[in-house]
């Protein structure tokens, strides 16, 4: 990997914008112009080698789906942290795969590993739970422990998991006599937990469609299926809240001879009450988090500032795309607003871009853009103007790539 990184240390440039970087002090983002897109995740990777995480901004979730494969070369413990479709949370168009995708990089972090995570601008605007819920929920169990059959189920219950007659698709627990399955959101296998009365026996990995068993193990952490984690105090104070609202805007809309609104808004309250009261968090709430929690995050306070690199992908176009998402939610908020879809509370289930922009600006961070543009949401500290070019398809020949490579840096250093 020396060869990738020797010759771009020996830059005067890079120099500068390292010592600058790692110095930065104030609310300002460092800011690297003339980079085309292969160079930047290069530059990124340079940058970040004293940092225990990255977090690589973008503007479209194709882009991001692109870097986090791109960057795979200098990180394997690379995820792509998806949006929430707040527009259509209701909808279950991907099932569970979007939040297997983001419990995923909440697991690497809640683990402290080295990772680099690779999402988009409004996946960041997207209001989540705060994170000591999730980490206080992690389960660890190891042989010899011992563990109460009847409220290990509760506790998955409420971590999100599912009760089936097979764990045969991850989210899912099952339980025959003395042996639990558990097929955590975040693993490829499930595991089967076998106890000896009240004592964990035996723990092992097996194959979901066969049932044969893979491998033994000693120790094993059971990760929530879900970032909302409710018990049962918290759902039935969120659903009073929901009940008073939906009383108090129902009787409006009355008043305002608007039946059907009225009668629309009270089928989707007591739609979502009859599934909280059966399914606890395994409910869909996405879009009635405010109801539930009193403090909501981003996903920036999932990450140490002092011990995290903060990389924004040409931020003109993250600031198009934000403020596109942002005008967009508004007028889709107010529409059904006015509707009887949703109730007020509702409304607020997004940060603003400029709040995003300000916390950004306040870690530290490193905008990597084609071409100078200013703009307002953006405070830069500093512009480092870089010359750049592309090179030549090496057809597979790492021999040859060095061999530039050595040239490249004999040349820049004289």
């Amino acid at each position: 990997m020396k060869a990738f990184t020797e010759p771009i240390q020996a830059m005067k440039e890079y120099q500068e914008i390292r010592a600058a970087l790692f110095e930065k002090t104030g609310n300002g983002i460092l800011e690297m112009t003339g980079c085309i897109d292969p160079q930047k995740l290069h530059f990124i990777h340079c940058l970040s080698e004293e940092t225990y995480k990255r977090l690589i901004v973008t503007f479209t979730e194709q882009r991001a789906r692109e870097f986090c494969e791109e960057y795979r070369l200098f990180d394997k413990n690379v995820r792509f942290f998806p949006a929430k479709d707040i527009l259509f949370y209701q909808s279950d168009i991907r099932g569970n795969e979007l939040e297997k995708e983001r419990i995923e990089v909440l697991k690497l972090l809640a683990e402290g590993q080295t990772c680099t995570v690779v999402t988009t601008f409004d996946a960041l605007m997207n209001r989540m739970p705060d994170p000591s819920g999730f980490l206080s929920k992690i389960i660890t169990l190891e042989t010899g422990d011992t563990m109460d059959m009847n409220a290990m189920q509760k506790e998955l219950a409420v971590m999100g998991y599912e009760r089936n007659y097979q764990a045969e698709a991850p989210g899912q627990f099952a339980v025959r006599g003395g042996i639990l399955d558990v097929y955590v959101l975040t693993e490829e296998n499930p595991y089967r937990i076998e106890l000896w009365g009240d004592e964990i026996d035996s723990i092992r990995s097996y194959e979901a469609s066969g049932q044969r068993s893979i491998e033994n193990l000693e120790r094993i952490r059971i990760y929530p299926a879900n970032e909302l984690l409710l018990d049962q105090a918290q759902i039935q104070d969120g659903i009073r809240q929901l009940r008073a609202e939906e009383e108090q805007v129902v009787s409006g809309l009355r008043k305002e001879q608007k039946t059907e609104e009225a009668y629309r808004l009270k089928t989707t309250v007591d739609t979502l009450i009859e599934e909280l009261q059966e399914m606890g968090s395994s409910a869909k709430l996405d879009g009635y988090l405010s109801y539930f929690t009193k403090r909501t995050v981003c996903l920036l306070d999932y990450f140490q500032p002092d011990k995290t690199l903060v990389a924004l992908d040409e931020p003109v176009r993250i600031a198009e795309q934000s403020a596109a998402v942002e005008a967009e939610y508004i007028d889709s908020m107010q529409q059904r607003l006015e509707k009887g879809y949703i109730l007020p509370g509702q409304t607020d289930a997004l940060f603003r871009a400029k709040e995003i922009f300000a916390r950004v600006g306040r870690m530290r961070t490193i905008a990597l853009a084609t071409l100078e543009l200013k703009i307002p949401e953006l405070s830069v500290e500093k512009v480092y103007p870089l010359q750049t070019r592309t090179v030549n398809p090496y057809n597979n020949s790492f021999e040859l790539l060095v061999k530039d490579l050595q040239q490249f840096k004999k040349k820049i250093t004289g």
